[in-house]
C-alpha cells in the first residue's frame, strides 16, 4: 500500500458526488478497539475533512480510502495515538471499472 498525504480541498473534491463509509476511532483510548463503518452524508464527511489536521489517501487494488486524523501526524505509517481516525472509504466506479478492464 502506498500513502500520500492530501490537503483539504484535493480530499474535498475526491469525496464530492460519492457513495462513502465512514468509521472513527479514537486513538487515545484504545488503537485496537474495532469501530464499524457508517454511511455518511457528502456534507458530514465535508466536515470531517475540514477540521483534519492530516489526511492521506491510502492506494490499495480493493478499495478506497481516505484516513482523517484529528491531530498531525508526521508519519503516515507509524500512527502516533493522539486524536481520532476517521477512516473513510470512497466508492468509486470509475476505479472499479479501470481495475476490471485492467484484469479482462
Amino acid at each position: 500500500m502506498r500513502y500520500v498525504e492530501m490537503t483539504i480541498e484535493e480530499a474535498v473534491k475526491y469525496c464530492k458526488g460519492k457513495k462513502v463509509l465512514v468509521a472513527e476511532q479514537d486513538l487515545e483510548k484504545n488503537e485496537n478497539e474495532v469501530v464499524s463503518f457508517e454511511r455518511k452524508t457528502f456534507q458530514e464527511c465535508k466536515e470531517l475533512i475540514e477540521h483534519a489536521e492530516t489526511i492521506a489517501k491510502i492506494y490499495d487494488d480493493f478499495i478506497n480510502q481516505l484516513r482523517v486524523f484529528s491531530a498531525k501526524q508526521m508519519d503516515l505509517i507509524n500512527i502516533k495515538p493522539k486524536g481520532t481516525m476517521s477512516t473513510i472509504l470512497v466508492h468509486d466506479s470509475e476505479s472499479k471499472s479501470n481495475i476490471c478492464s485492467e484484469n479482462g
